[in-house]
């Protein structure tokens, strides 16, 4: 009987548990069925709001359209304004529509030619493109103008002055510069080349500087573009001229060079650079060829310059001819106290002497105020060229005076400017000179680079005139 009863109790029990189980599972089933509801409403909510968005960006698309035709109707341009020498076309419109355009061109094409835009589109109002102008074109073919006189009105007064003048030199110890029969100038590449360009220093100190430019010809018009120039340089006799200094030249430096002047007036050289053994060769014309054993040339006497000739001075040759192929190397006895002037490399090819004659004039004490050069102190221990480059080991130091009027620079003009290569200014002091009671604005070049070699120049600040004088480092 007691075994019965337990069994009853242990069926009622399994029954109980099965009734919660039941429940439990018909509790969750109620839980799913609800949470899919609750997705289905969630799904159906997200389709409705991304309907309604849709619908938005519709709208918002058509009133854009919409106010996009309203405004083309409204904005409109009117035609630009008149431009000297420039044409618009079609120039029968008063008015222009928001997305048309007009073309400009010059009214003759072979006199100006056109900087700008040639097309101009008409956006909200206003025309989209740079304004056109037509500038003068310069010729392909720039003759030097001569020398006579023109008239500048300054101040009430008319001055007359003459037309600029173009001379040149250059220094290489294989050869100068020549002028062919057809104006055109060879420069032996790697050279320094000197361009100068004489006119009135007194008028341009009322109407301005000159300018050099580099003439360019591209589809047969021509270009001028404004180069850096190295200021006003001494050349003897009371003539100063406008100087520009190329250095080292390359063949990419080969074309027209043209001095201007602020009345307008212009002088040209043409150039070409060549390899130096070229030069002479290109020189020598079909009447005159250039042969293997040319006739001599005679002597050549310079006065005050320290010519050489492999060397030995040109003074203390006994010929009175020297060989076809004669190379005379020239400069001053005194590069401190002097100025050279001309071709510094001398050939002689077939009886005639190709260069010009060189001369050496003396430089004033330094004054401030005077019409030279300022002069240029230098270290007793150094070698000279023979064309009068100065010569420094590599990783020596050199100092270089400029001799000034200190009080008269500190008070009045201010310091003196050394120069390199006519563009970069470097930083100098004022230093008294050894063994001497002078002071000079000093130049220090300290552990000498190759980099260092240039053609160095010292400025007046008052004259606005420059002495300089070359310097290569060596091994």
């Amino acid at each position: 009987m007691i075994q019965i009863k337990d069994m009853q109790k242990a069926i009622k029990e399994q029954e109980k548990l099965a009734r919660s189980q039941f429940r439990m599972i018909t509790g969750l089933k109620r839980q799913l069925k609800e949470q899919n509801k609750v997705l289905k409403n969630t799904e159906k909510i997200q389709k409705d709001q991304a309907n309604k968005i849709a619908k938005a960006l519709a709208f918002v698309e058509k009133v854009k359209k919409a106010s996009k035709k309203d405004k083309a109707k409204t904005k409109t341009c009117a035609l630009p304004l008149p431009n000297p020498n420039v044409v618009f076309k079609p120039n029968n419109v008063k008015i222009f529509k928001d997305g048309e355009s007009i073309t400009a061109r010059c009214d003759n094409e072979k006199k100006y030619t056109l900087k700008g835009s040639s097309i101009l589109f008409c956006t909200n109002t206003q025309w989209k493109g740079s304004n056109p102008t037509c500038n003068e074109v310069i010729p392909t073919e720039l003759p030097q103008t001569d020398n006579k006189q023109i008239q500048i009105v300054s101040s009430g007064y008319v001055t007359l002055v003459p037309r600029p003048k173009i001379t040149y030199e250059s220094s290489s110890n294989s050869g100068n510069s020549v002028k062919l029969v057809n104006g055109k100038v060879l420069v032996p590449e790697g050279s320094r080349f000197i361009v100068n360009c004489i006119t009135s220093y007194d008028t341009a100190k009322l109407t301005g500087d000159p300018t050099w430019e580099k003439i360019t010809i591209t589809s047969n018009r021509s270009k001028a573009k404004k180069l850096h120039a190295n200021g006003w340089y001494h050349l003897g006799g009371g003539i100063k001229a406008y100087r520009l200094l190329i250095e080292p030249i390359t063949k990419k430096n080969s074309g027209k060079y043209m001095c201007r002047l602020a009345s307008g007036a212009t002088a040209v050289i043409n150039i070409k650079v060549v390899k130096s053994e070229n030069v002479i060769k290109n020189v020598l014309t079909t009447k005159n060829p250039i042969k293997k054993n040319g006739k001599p040339c005679k002597r050549p006497k310079y006065n005050g310059v320290r010519a050489t000739v492999k060397g030995q001075l040109l003074s203390t040759v006994k010929q009175n001819k020297l060989r076809h192929k004669t190379l005379i190397m020239a400069r001053c006895n005194n590069i401190e106290t002097e100025h050279f002037e001309g071709s510094r490399s001398l050939h002689c090819y077939n009886g005639q002497w190709y260069g010009t004659s060189p001369k050496c004039s003396n430089i004033s004490s330094g004054s401030m105020y005077g019409r030279w050069p300022l002069r240029i102190v230098l270290p007793k221990k150094i070698n000279v060229t023979y064309d009068g480059t100065l010569l420094v080991n590599k990783g020596s130091t050199i100092s270089i005076y400029c001799l000034a009027c200190k009080w008269c620079a500190q008070v009045k003009t201010g310091d003196p400017t050394w120069w390199k290569n006519g563009i970069s200014r470097i930083y100098s002091t004022w230093q008294t000179i050894p063994k001497t009671t002078q002071s000079g604005y000093r130049l220090r070049i300290a552990n000498s680079r190759l980099s260092d070699s240039g053609f160095y120049e010292c400025e007046n600040t008052f004259t606005k005139v420059k002495q300089g004088i070359p310097i290569k480092v060596i091994q």
